[in-house]
């Protein structure tokens, strides 16, 4: 509407339609042509723009006064005006500058005015995040999921949540989460794997297998999936199936020095001793500095030696 009305006093050679029209077609460009959507706040756009507007109050403000304010005090009213005006301005500009002095402030901000606006609490969330405020992370997170109508965001906050608190050392708390990620996407292998990671991690030894069958059953296979796997039914006691898994990993990636070490471990638990010092050698060979591995293969070096001394069954 006030584009339509500036273009019509354009049309009519009023200054008010140059200066609106200014402000829109100035404007443009940067806020219409060109989206940002990634954008926090945008304020500078209105930056160059607002010269109009500045210049529509300054010459309306002028010849109010000239009209109103006695001759003699023209000047003076004048000058009273602009410094009026300068404080006020000031001030506002301090008291804006002082939302930016944080992400939790300018965010802070935006949920104020915009108090149903989802990004508004994800965007706290982040900020408590990286403040180290884990748990009002959590839960400014959860507000905004609870808000958040679109599908995408729905599952990417979902697994943004859990692998939070994974990190926080929460496994049995980022299950929840990654459980409603399964049942919005129930053929998402990744969250399959994702929810049998965090039960494993919680102890949930049964429910972990079942998910990383069901993650196996539609046809997943990365490093991360066999190696996860391999490390359950390792401390589970399943040495077989665990060997086999560790061998898969290794398969997708021949470098990645844990599985080599922890095939060793397998086979060393196993009484394999040869066989598991040429893992663990392996893993070094990767990593020299693999301190875990070395220790290892010390080890497994030492029990050789101390089963082929005793006449050991499985050299």
């Amino acid at each position: 509407a006030l584009l339509g009305i500036s273009l019509v006093a354009l049309c009519q050679r009023r200054v008010v339609g140059f200066l609106g029209t200014a402000f829109f077609f100035v404007l443009a460009p940067s806020s219409s042509i060109i989206p940002l959507i990634t954008e926090v706040g945008a304020e500078r756009r209105l930056y160059l723009p607002l010269i109009a507007v500045l210049a529509l109050s300054v010459m309306t403000s002028y010849q109010l006064i000239l009209r109103f304010a006695p001759r003699r005090m023209g000047a003076i009213t004048n000058l009273m005006a602009a410094l009026i005006a300068i404080i006020a301005l000031s001030y506002a500009t301090i008291e804006r500058n002082r939302d930016y002095r944080s992400p939790a402030a300018i965010w802070g901000t935006v949920a104020a005015v915009m108090p149903d606006n989802p990004r508004a609490y994800a965007g706290l969330a982040r900020a408590s995040e990286m403040e180290g405020d884990i748990e009002r992370a959590v839960v400014l997170y959860t507000r905004a999921l609870e808000m958040t109508p679109e599908f995408y965001e729905y599952i990417r906050l979902h697994r943004y949540i859990a692998d939070l608190l994974l990190k926080n050392g929460e496994p049995a708390r980022a299950a929840a989460y990654y459980r409603r990620l399964v049942a919005e996407r129930p053929q998402d292998a990744e969250a399959q794997r994702e929810l049998a990671y965090a039960l494993g991690l919680a102890g949930d030894t049964t429910a972990a297998l079942e998910h990383y069958q069901q993650a196996l059953a539609m046809g997943a296979s990365s490093l991360v999936l066999h190696y996860d796997l391999a490390n359950l039914l390792l401390d589970s006691g399943d040495y077989e199936r665990a060997e086999k898994h560790y061998q898969r990993a290794i398969e997708l990636d021949p470098n990645y020095a844990p599985a080599f070490n922890n095939l060793g471990t397998t086979l060393a638990i196993q009484n394999y001793f040869a066989r598991a010092i040429t893992q663990f050698e392996r893993s070094l060979a990767l990593d020299p500095n693999y301190a875990q591995a070395r220790a290892n293969l010390d080890a497994a070096r030492t029990a050789l030696q101390s089963s082929t001394e005793e006449g050991g069954r499985r050299p």
